[in-house]
C-alpha cells in the first residue's frame, strides 16, 4: 500500500473494539479493521451515521480505487418490495446492493437505528475491507436529504411488516440482478468526494460541508420569509400610496362640490333653472365619482391592514427562525 494513499477517517459512533482516542475509533488504509470482520459481501449498519461495509476477496487496484470514486447510489422498491434496498454503482462493472432489515437491527443495536431515524446527519461512510479484514479503502459522503427522507419514512414507518423481508429480499434477487435493480432503482450522483486527500482533514472541517438538514429546511424557510416580507412591505407601501393619492382627489371633489352648493344656492329661480339642472346633473356625477373613490379607500385600506398582519407575523416567524439557528451555532447574515 503506498504510504501517501494513506489516511485516518474518525467514526462518529463511540467504540470500545477498537484503538480509540476519546471514545472514538479510528480506521485507517492498510490496517486491520478493529472489531468482528463480517462476512464476505455488502451490509450497512446505523448509527448517528449510515455505514456500507464492503468485504471482498482479493480486491484489485482499480476495484479499490472504483470504490473510492462511487459514482452514484439509488433505492430499488417496488410493488412485491415496498421495504427498499440501496445499491451502490461504483463503476459500470462493480455495484452492490445492501438488504436491511431495521426490525432486526433494533434488536442489535437499537440506540443506533434510533438515532439515525431521529437524527439530523446525511453522513455516509463507506468501508471496502479484503477477505482478510484488511481496509482497503475508505470513503465519506453526504447523502441527498430526498434519499435519507425516504429511507426513514420506510425504516421507520410502523405498519411496514419486516417479519418475512428475508424471504422477500430472497426471491427478488433470485430473478433480479444487480444491473436490474439499478436500472429499476430511484439515482442520486455522487457530486462530492470525501476520499483519498481529501479525507486527511479533520472530522469537524469535513463534516460541516453537510450541513444538518433541519438547519438547512430553516435557513431556505427564513430566506424565503425574509424575500416574502420585503415584496409584502413593498405592496404595503404602494397600496398607502395609491391611498394618500385618492384621499388627494377626494379633497379636491369635495372643494369642488362645495363650490358648486354655494353657486347653486346663489342662483335665482327662472331664467337660470336650466343652469341649476345641469350644475345639479354634474354634482351627482361628481357625488357618484366620490362615492367610488371612498369604496376603493375602503378596500385598500382592508388590503394594507391584511398586508400589515402578514408582516407582523413574517417577523415573528424569522425572529424564531434566527433563535433557532442561534442555537445551533449557525450566523445569520
Amino acid at each position: 500500500m503506498n504510504k501517501d494513499s494513506s489516511y485516518e477517517v474518525r467514526s462518529l459512533t463511540r467504540d470500545d473494539s477498537g484503538p480509540n482516542q476519546n471514545g472514538y475509533t479510528f480506521l485507517q488504509e492498510g490496517e486491520r479493521c478493529p472489531g468482528t470482520i463480517p462476512p464476505l459481501g455488502c451490509q450497512i449498519s446505523l448509527g448517528e451515521m449510515l455505514t456500507v461495509m464492503v468485504r471482498m476477496e482479493n480486491p484489485s487496484r482499480k476495484e479499490v480505487e472504483e470504490f473510492r470514486r462511487m459514482k452514484a447510489y439509488g433505492l430499488y422498491a417496488g410493488n412485491g418490495f415496498p421495504h427498499g434496498v440501496l445499491v451502490w454503482r461504483f463503476s459500470d462493472s462493480l455495484s452492490f446492493e445492501t438488504p436491511f432489515n431495521p426490525r432486526r437491527e433494533e434488536t442489535i443495536r437499537s440506540e443506533g437505528v434510533r438515532k439515525f431515524l431521529c437524527g439530523e446527519s446525511n453522513i455516509c461512510r463507506r468501508l471496502l475491507l479484503d477477505e482478510k479484514g484488511i481496509v482497503r479503502a475508505l470513503g465519506i459522503l453526504g447523502m441527498d436529504w430526498e434519499l435519507v427522507g425516504l429511507l426513514r419514512g420506510i425504516w421507520g414507518n410502523p405498519q411496514l411488516d419486516w417479519s418475512d423481508y428475508e424471504e422477500r429480499y430472497s426471491r427478488l434477487i433470485a430473478g433480479t440482478s444487480s444491473q436490474e435493480l439499478w436500472a429499476k432503482a430511484r439515482k442520486w450522483p455522487v457530486t462530492k468526494h470525501l476520499t483519498g486527500s481529501n479525507a486527511s482533514e479533520s472530522d469537524d472541517e469535513t463534516l460541516q460541508s453537510f450541513p444538518c438538514g433541519a438547519c438547512e429546511t430553516k435557513r431556505a424557510a427564513l430566506a424565503s420569509l425574509r424575500n416574502a416580507l420585503k415584496e409584502t412591505e413593498s405592496r404595503e407601501a404602494d397600496q398607502r400610496r395609491m391611498i394618500t393619492d385618492l384621499q388627494s382627489q377626494v379633497a379636491l371633489l369635495t372643494k369642488d362640490l362645495a363650490g358648486l352648493q354655494a353657486r347653486i344656492a346663489s342662483i335665482s329661480a327662472g331664467a337660470l333653472q336650466q343652469e341649476v339642472a345641469t350644475l345639479k346633473a354634474t354634482i351627482e356625477e361628481k357625488e357618484f365619482h366620490l362615492l367610488e373613490l371612498e369604496e376603493s379607500i375602503t378596500c385598500r385600506d382592508s388590503v394594507a391592514k391584511s398586508l400589515e398582519g402578514k408582516i407582523d407575523d413574517m417577523g415573528r416567524r424569522i425572529k424564531w427562525l434566527e433563535n433557532q439557528l442561534r442555537e445551533k451555532g449557525i450566523s445569520v447574515m
